[in-house]
Parts: structure tokens; C-alpha cells; sequence
């Protein structure tokens, strides 16, 4: 067996310490090994004659390497100043100790997280040079580098290496070189190199540069005289060419983007990056529109310790078709510390009611009818709360639906809230609400005078304030199996109003106590479910509600509106949302669930639940415009949801009106994962005209799907259909195509617009969008990403090609 020697090297070349003699070769005679060194120096007679009075110490045999606890986490831990220790593995070990040496076989160098192993090696002591020979290979802060031959010098970190191949592990990146050259800070220059992420020797695209400056502490390359090759033809050129070699935000133009629509035509995208500090950065894109012109996009982005924000800009100048400057200005700001102190704005406007359908590069069926315009400030502690808000909303007149006046803003909002849960068994809460309300007087809603009658529908606009003081107490009775939950509480509403739109009167009160019973009971047993060990629950319900009648129609209507039935609202006590309703209630709901737990992972792979609400007397609070509701029932609901581990699921929601004997609203979907990047989706939606609240109903299947039909092609797909209108929707079709470094993606998106003033209703025009990109894996992409489009439209989508995970400072250890 050869000899092994390991050497630990102390400091720079003025020290080398022999961590243990190299045994000797059986294969070498003992007259033909080198005699030991004599010692340096001249000791004294005094020194020589103490250390031969000392007694010999026995041999404590190998020595052991101690692990010692560290506190601090970091890279900088357990370092001492200055360089560290160089240690030598090999073979063999031939020549002085402290002066020049040969190591021989499975050479290993290590110092500072450099990592050199060789076949030969020889060692300069005087000048700190390594001459490695034979496969070298050498590992530098997450940079791999081989050849057949490296001169290194161990303590300046400097030296070359002809005909080197190299990668990086960030972003899986790999090269050759015809010189490697290493400098000191941290530096290497390849001269005559190629960059790629593809596999070797035969990558799809790859970047030939006359040199490659490579900076490993910000992980990039700078190529000059840089030719971007794929698939063999040279695609593109620059004398200066930034290749990212990790995850650090870098400044710079960022790759062009080309899309097409119906509604814009061509656009060609030409963005730049402004990294102006690890917190802050800038984008701004010149985006070239030829039938319409020139659009300025800005954003500024900043990142604090308590504070966040996002401001945008975005402007075209006198518009080639509208001949108006079109904009968009936008800014959300956070602010938050550990006092219990939080801000937030929610700010967007744009210039007409069309910019964000003709802008947006989303493929949506229609724009947002109200923009927020939103300041909020609230102050939490351990039993309390308090928030002042101003809720002001930019109105898209012509997306408004005929029957709508559009929303009230609250200039301002002052809220108290207050709880105090097991106060001796008794559960304590309160809110005080003062709201001033204005109207921003849309046309053709807003009623300038007390002579003139309401609107059709019952509604018409004004200002005004409200108080409302609402004190509640219960008292949860608890135990296995078994619940009881006793509520009072408490409803105080004050206003003040503008005369001129209420009879003369200034003000208005409503006060009346609200009550509440929430019992139930809770069942199990042990079950077998598709062979797993589970168990099911079986859960009924009553809750019973009181409220007493106060008449409301001489109240305004600032925020109230019929509440959605489902499953939450059957166990509310209110009828409506808002505070300037509150209902009648002299009602019982009886709800009836059973679930299927496993017992193992806690997952809930079953769940049908039943419920229905049961009035004894009619309801005589309504809307404005409203019809007061008569049935002694409410609409019996019905909730399943079937899941069989992560592959697939199916939900399904009804809603049957008891006096009509008809669906009011019935909901399904369909999940099937059974792999990554294999999904379908299939859902139904039914909404009767009652519930839409536009006199128009919604009666629509979807289907989505994203499925490989090849080894590396993929198809992505969306179809929403309207049965009612015979009609699409929105249609998505495309592929992408999976090489070995890089992806390719078509998308053509086509969505049905809406009537003006009726969202529900579809029109005979349509949108058309087109998206193409190119991806090269760990470089850059070209083209509009249409993944947000995928995400949004596909439940379940995932990309083809994920986006490696980031290594840290030891990921490419050795």
C-alpha cells in the first residue's frame, strides 16, 4: 500500500509544521530515504542539558480533530485574523519540510475554502508557488476549474491555467478557456472562453468571447467582443456582454420583449434596470407602440427595515388615436414596526375608463370598475385596536352596471375595536365606527335637490356621517363532544345628514339589542377510507338569532347590501353587510356535517355539509328598491368536497331556492394532478339572474389543462364558454417547447368584451393577444412573459423549466 501524508502548512511560507512524520515505504530502502533535518538554531548547553533531565513522555497515540460549539453563525466564524493554515494530502511527500516538496498521488491542497487536487504537485516554498500536474482540478467560492496544468500561488490566490474548463454552481453555468488567469481579489479573466448552461459538448446556445471578466464576490461576467450563439447561428453581438453568475440584482438593459394585440398592435419593449442600492431600483421602459406611439413606464421600488413601496408611472403622450395623453399612476406604501404601529397606501388612477384594458397585458374579461385610492393607519395592541382610514376609489363610469351609483368614500373613517376574550368565562368585545361619507356625484345618479324623486331603483346620493357603538358579551360554554354559545350584544347608529335629502331632518337614530344561541354537537368514529386509517365526524348545528324590528327606510344607504348565502352568512346574525341595514331576525339555522379525517397526516379527505336557515316572522327591512322577503325559509345549501391525497379533488356547491324549486347557484370543479407539469381542470358555474343583481344570469363551463404530448413539448390550453350566450368567453392555446437549456413559449390569448354599463353581459368584440418568448436557462429571456397568464387561468400550472434553487456559500463544498 503507498504511503500517505498529510502536512497542515501554518501561515504564509515562513513557518511549515509537519502535523505527523510520513511513515516510511516498505517499498524503500531505509538508506535511500532522506535523513531527518537537523534541528535550527544553536540551543544552549543550559537548554540541552534540561531538556535531557526531562522525563520522555509517553506516546498518546493518533491525535484527534475536537469540534468546538460556535455561537455565531456566518462565514466569518471560528476565523482567526489573517491567512489560514494550508493543508497537504498525498501519496507520497518528498524534499525539506520547510523549504521545496513533491507530492505525489492524490494530491490535495486545501486554504481559505480553496480546494486544489492533482496527480503531481511541487512546491516552491521561497516564492509560495504550487505547480500542479495531471486532471487538475480547483474549487474556488462555488467555482469549479479544470486542466491539465495550474502554477498557483497559495497565499496571494494568483496563478493561471492553460486549457481550462470551468462552472458555477449558482446557476449551473459552464465553460472553457483557452487561459484561466486568477488574481488576488477575488478576480479571473478567460481568455479566448465560452459561457453556456447547456450540457457539454454539444450545448444549444452558448456565448464566445474574446475574455471574460469574472468578478465571484458580485457572481458576474463581463464579455468583451461577445457573440450569443443558438443552435449554431450567431443571434447576436456586443463588444460589452453581463453574464449573471448568481442571484445579485445587477443594472443594466434588461432583454427586449415583443407582444401583439387587437387592441395596441405591435409592441417592441426595451427596458433598463437601475440598481441604485441593495434596498432601491429603478425600471424604466420605453415601450414603442407604432399605431398609437410612445409609452414611458417607471417604477421605483424600496425596501427599509419598517417600510416598503412601489410607485408607478406610466405615460404615452398624446395618444396617435385618442389624441390624449394616456397615464397611469400608481403607488402602495407599508410602513410597520414591532410597536403596533402599521401605514398603508393603496393608490392607482388612470386617464380613461379603457387604459387598463388597452395597457394590460393580462388576458381578463374586464377591468376593475373602481380603482382604490386608500390611506389607512392603524395602532394594535394586546386588547385593543384603532384605525383611521380615508377610502377614496377612482370610478370607471362606463364599466358601471346601469343599476349601480358606484361607491360612497369615507373622508375619513375613525374605528375602536376592543376584546377581551376568558374575562372569567365571558367573552367581551366593542366597536365604535365614525364614518363621514361623500359622494363623488357620478352622472346621471347624483341628485342635486330634494325635489327631485329617487332613481327607479330606490337609490340616489348624498353626504353625510354616521355612529355606530356596538358592545357585545358571551359566555362559551365548551367541552368535548359538545358546544354552547350565548351572545347579547348591543347596536347604536346616530347620523347626520344633509337636509336637503331627508325631509328636512338633520339626523337619525337606531338602537336595538341583538341576541344569539350557537350550539352543536360533535360525534366520531374510527373508519377505513380507500384503505387509510381515519375517522369521521358527524356535526349538527343550530343557531338561533333575534333580532327586533326598527323601521330604516327613513336611514341612508351607504354600504349596506344583501349579503351572499352561504355556509359563513348562515350563522351571522345580520342579514345584510354594511351598518345602515340591520334585519329583522326571529330565525333558526339547522346545519348538518359529517368529515373524513386520516388519522395520520390530519388531512381532511371528505367533507358534505347541509344547511338551512327557518324564519318565523317576514322580513320588513329591505333595500332601497328592494322587494322585503315573505318565505319562512331560506335557500337550502349544499357543500362537498372530496379530496384523494394531492392528485386530484372535487368540490361542489349548490344553492336551491325552496319557493321557486330551482338552482339559484350551483358551482363544480374537477383538480387532476397526477404528476408535475401534468394538470386538468374542469369547472361549471351557475348563477341565477336573483343573485347576479343584473337582471342577466351567468351560466359558464372552463376547462384548463397543461400536458406534456411529447418528450419535451407541452400544450397549455383554456376554454370558458357561456351556454347562455353561446358564446366564448376567453380561450387561451399554446406550447412550450423543453430543451436542455432553454424553453420556448407561444400563447394566443382571444377574451370577449363587455356591453358598456352591464359587466354580465358579453359583447360581440373581441381581444386578441399574442405572446412569444424565448428562455435561455440562467441568462435571460426575450419576449413578453406570459406566465402570470398560465398561472392565473391554469390551477395546478407549473413551469417546465423551474428556477434553480439558490446555493449558498458552501454549496459547492469539497
Amino acid at each position: 500500500m503507498a504511503p500517505i501524508a498529510t502536512l497542515v502548512l501554518l501561515g504564509s511560507a515562513g513557518t511549515l509544521a509537519q502535523d505527523a512524520p510520513p511513515q516510511p515505504s516498505p517499498d524503500v530502502p531505509a538508506e535511500a530515504r532522506p535523513a531527518p533535518s537537523p534541528p535550527k538554531g544553536n540551543p544552549t548547553p543550559a537548554a540541552n542539558q534540561a531538556a535531557s533531565a526531562r522525563p520522555a513522555k509517553a506516546d498518546p497515540g493518533p491525535t484527534h480533530l475536537k469540534l468546538r460549539s460556535e455561537k455565531m453563525l456566518g462565514d466569518g466564524r471560528g476565523r482567526t485574523p489573517g491567512p489560514g493554515p494550508i493543508y497537504v494530502h498525498a501519496n507520497r511527500l518528498t524534499g525539506d519540510v520547510n523549504e521545496d516538496s513533491t507530492l505525489d498521488g492524490d494530491v490535495e491542497v486545501r486554504r481559505d475554502g480553496v480546494v486544489l487536487r492533482a496527480e503531481h504537485a511541487d512546491y516552491t516554498f521561497a516564492t509560495d508557488l504550487m505547480h500542479a500536474t495531471g486532471n487538475v482540478h480547483l474549487v474556488d467560492r462555488g467555482a469549479s476549474f479544470d486542466g491539465p496544468d495550474l502554477k498557483f500561488h497559495l497565499e496571494a490566490h494568483t496563478g493561471e491555467m492553460p486549457n481550462a474548463s470551468y462552472s458555477y454552481a449558482a446557476k449551473q453555468g459552464r465553460g472553457d478557456s483557452r487561459l484561466a488567469e486568477f488574481f488576488g481579489d477575488d478576480s479571473v479573466t478567460l481568455h479566448d472562453a465560452t459561457y453556456t448552461t447547456c450540457r457539454p459538448n454539444d450545448p444549444s446556445w452558448v456565448i464566445r468571447a474574446r475574455t471574460f471578466d469574472i468578478d465571484e464576490g458580485n457572481q458576474e461576467a463581463i464579455g468583451h467582443d461577445a457573440t450569443l450563439y443558438f443552435e449554431g447561428l450567431p443571434v447576436f453581438y456586443s463588444p460589452y456582454f453581463d453574464v449573471p453568475l448568481g442571484d445579485s440584482r445587477r443594472s443594466g438593459l434588461l432583454p427586449p420583449g415583443f407582444a401583439a394585440s387587437s387592441s395596441l398592435g405591435e409592441e417592441f419593449i426595451f427596458p433598463y434596470y437601475w440598481n441604485i442600492a441593495p434596498n432601491r431600483d429603478y425600471t424604466i421602459t420605453p415601450d414603442i407602440i407604432p399605431q398609437h406611439g410612445i409609452s414611458l413606464g417607471n417604477e421605483f421600488r424600496f425596501l427599509e427595515p419598517e417600510e416598503r413601496g412601489d410607485f408607478v408611472y406610466n405615460i404615452m403622450p398624446q395618444d396617435r388615436k385618442s389624441g390624449s395623453d394616456r397615464y397611469l399612476e400608481s403607488a402602495t406604501s407599508e410602513f410597520q414596526n414591532f410597536h403596533g404601529l402599521h401605514a398603508y397606501v393603496n393608490y392607482t388612477r388612470v386617464s380613461d375608463d379603457t387604459y387598463l384594458e388597452d395597457f394590460n397585458h393580462n388576458i381578463i374579461l374586464a377591468s376593475p370598475e373602481e380603482l382604490p385610492q386608500q390611506e389607512i393607519i392603524t395602532y394594535t395592541r394586546e386588547y385593543y385596536n384603532a384605525m383611521i382610514k380615508v377610502d377614496k376609489a377612482q370610478t370607471l363610469v362606463s364599466l358601471l352596471a346601469s343599476s349601480d351609483p358606484g361607491p360612497y368614500e369615507r373622508v375619513p373613517e375613525l374605528q375602536f375595536n376592543t376584546m377581551r376574550g376568558d374575562w372569567y368565562g365571558f367573552d367581551l368585545a366593542g366597536t365604535i365606527d365614525a364614518t363621514r361619507f361623500q359622494h363623488p356625484a357620478i352622472n346621471p345618479f347624483y341628485v342635486p335637490a330634494a325635489t327631485t324623486p329617487p332613481l327607479s331603483n330606490g337609490w340616489y346620493v348624498q353626504d353625510g356621517s354616521r355612529l355606530i357603538v356596538n358592545p357585545s358579551v358571551s359566555y362559551p360554554l365548551l367541552a368535548p363532544g359538545w358546544f354552547i354559545t350565548p351572545k347579547v350584544q348591543w347596536n347604536y347608529t346616530s347620523y347626520e345628514l344633509d337636509p336637503n335629502y331627508n325631509d328636512g331632518q338633520t339626523s337619525g337614530q337606531r338602537s336595538l339589542p341583538i341576541g344569539s344561541l350557537d350550539t352543536g354537537l360533535v360525534f366520531e368514529r374510527p373508519v377505513k377510507w380507500l384503505g387509510e386509517e381515519s375517522h369521521q365526524t358527524l356535526e349538527p348545528r343550530v343557531y338561533y338569532a333575534w333580532i327586533p324590528y326598527r323601521t330604516q327606510n327613513q336611514l341612508p344607504n351607504f354600504d349596506s347590501a344583501d349579503s351572499d348565502l352561504n355556509f359563513a352568512q348562515l350563522f351571522t346574525e345580520n342579514d345584510f353587510t354594511g351598518g345602515d341595514r340591520i334585519s329583522k331576525d326571529n330565525q333558526v339555522t339547522t346545519a348538518l356535517t359529517t368529515r373524513i379525517i386520516n388519522d395520520e397526516t390530519g388531512g381532511e379527505r371528505l367533507r358534505l355539509a347541509l344547511g338551512q336557515k327557518f324564519y318565523f316572522t317576514d322580513e320588513p327591512v329591505a333595500l332601497p328598491g328592494d322587494t322585503p322577503r315573505v318565505g319562512r325559509a331560506s335557500d337550502t345549501l349544499f357543500l362537498g368536497t372530496v379530496s384523494l391525497g394531492q392528485r386530484w379533488n372535487v368540490d361542489v356547491g349548490l344553492d336551491y331556492s325552496t319557493e321557486t324549486n330551482a338552482f339559484e347557484l350551483a358551482t363544480f370543479g374537477f383538480h387532476w394532478q397526477p404528476k408535475p407539469t401534468s394538470v386538468f381542470n374542469l369547472s361549471y358555474r351557475y348563477l341565477n339572474e336573483s343573485i347576479t343583481g343584473t337582471g342577466l344570469s351567468v351560466n359558464e363551463v372552463k376547462t384548463s389543462a397543461e400536458w406534456p404530448f411529447g418528450a419535451r413539448w407541452y400544450g397549455v390550453g383554456v376554454v370558458e364558454y357561456s351556454i347562455d350566450d353561446r358564446a366564448l368567453v376567453q380561450g387561451i392555446a399554446g406550447f412550450e417547447y423543453k430543451a436542455d437549456c432553454w424553453v420556448g413559449r407561444f400563447l394566443l390569448g382571444r377574451y370577449a368584451e363587455t356591453q358598456p354599463n352591464n359587466p354580465n353581459a358579453l359583447s360581440n368584440n373581441y381581444q386578441s393577444v399574442i405572446f412569444f418568448q424565448i428562455e435561455l436557462n440562467g441568462l435571460t429571456s426575450v419576449g413578453v412573459n406570459p406566465l402570470d397568464q398560465l398561472k392565473q387561468n391554469i390551477t395546478g400550472y407549473q413551469r417546465v423549466n423551474p428556477a434553480p434553487l439558490t446555493g449558498g456559500p458552501f454549496e459547492n463544498y469539497q
